[in-house]
């Protein structure tokens, strides 16, 4: 499984990430996909991004290892992330190697506990960072098909936010806004935005501005 966090998918053109992309659709399939996002600091637009991902392996093979890469607007070093994996059993999984280090990109194995075995479902994986958002923007590119997707964002109540749905395709650049938008929100001490869609097809992207 490779997943893909954050919005330059171009940045893995000639890397290990380009060849783990293709390989992924392939190999499963996500039952779920949940993305939080939560601004934890206006000022620098610090903020800590939860991944959850419900997946099924449809490959004849099982997959003892998870290939991923995270992106970020600024430039960090890899404990800096405070990344932190688990799995369906909220047991923290180890990272094998960290093969590429760069300020703003970084690419590892992740190795789970126990193989996702050919047509095994119900299992679980969840990713913690932290990465500042000064363009005050996220893409998810999605590396297989998806039954359910769920984003939040949650903001500070004195940021003031400009919410956006776009769709953008990776082949010809061109971008739109989604045909349903998000909603919004406003609580006593935060601002909640949500967005939902079901049937997402592999190597789509949609990018939250707010």
């Amino acid at each position: 499984m490779k997943l893909k966090i954050k919005r330059r998918h171009r940045k893995t053109r000639g890397s290990r990430a380009a060849e783990e992309v293709q390989k992924t659709s392939s190999r499963f399939i996500f039952n779920l996909v949940e993305v939080s996002l939560e601004v934890t600091d206006p000022k620098t637009m610090a903020t800590h991004h939860t991944l959850i991902w419900n997946m099924a392996n449809v490959s004849n093979e099982p997959v003892e290892k998870i290939f991923c890469y995270l992106d970020g607007d600024t430039a960090r070093q890899f404990p800096e992330l405070n990344v932190v994996i688990r799995d369906e059993e909220d047991r923290e999984l180890d990272i094998m190697s960290l093969n590429v280090n760069k300020a703003y990109h970084k690419e590892f194995f992740v190795k789970v506990r126990r193989p996702l075995k050919p047509g095994e479902k119900g299992r679980f994986i969840k990713i913690e960072y932290d990465w500042d958002e000064p363009e005050r923007q996220f893409e998810y590119f999605f590396t297989s098909d998806c039954k359910k997707f769920n984003f939040t964002l949650t903001t500070p109540k004195e940021l003031e936010v400009n919410q956006k749905v776009v769709y953008v395709d990776k082949n010809s650049g061109e971008k739109a806004y989604a045909s349903t938008p998000a909603s919004v929100k406003y609580l006593p001490d935060k601002t909640e935005i949500k967005w939902s869609a079901s049937d997402l097809r592999a190597f789509q992207s949609y990018r939250f501005d707010w």
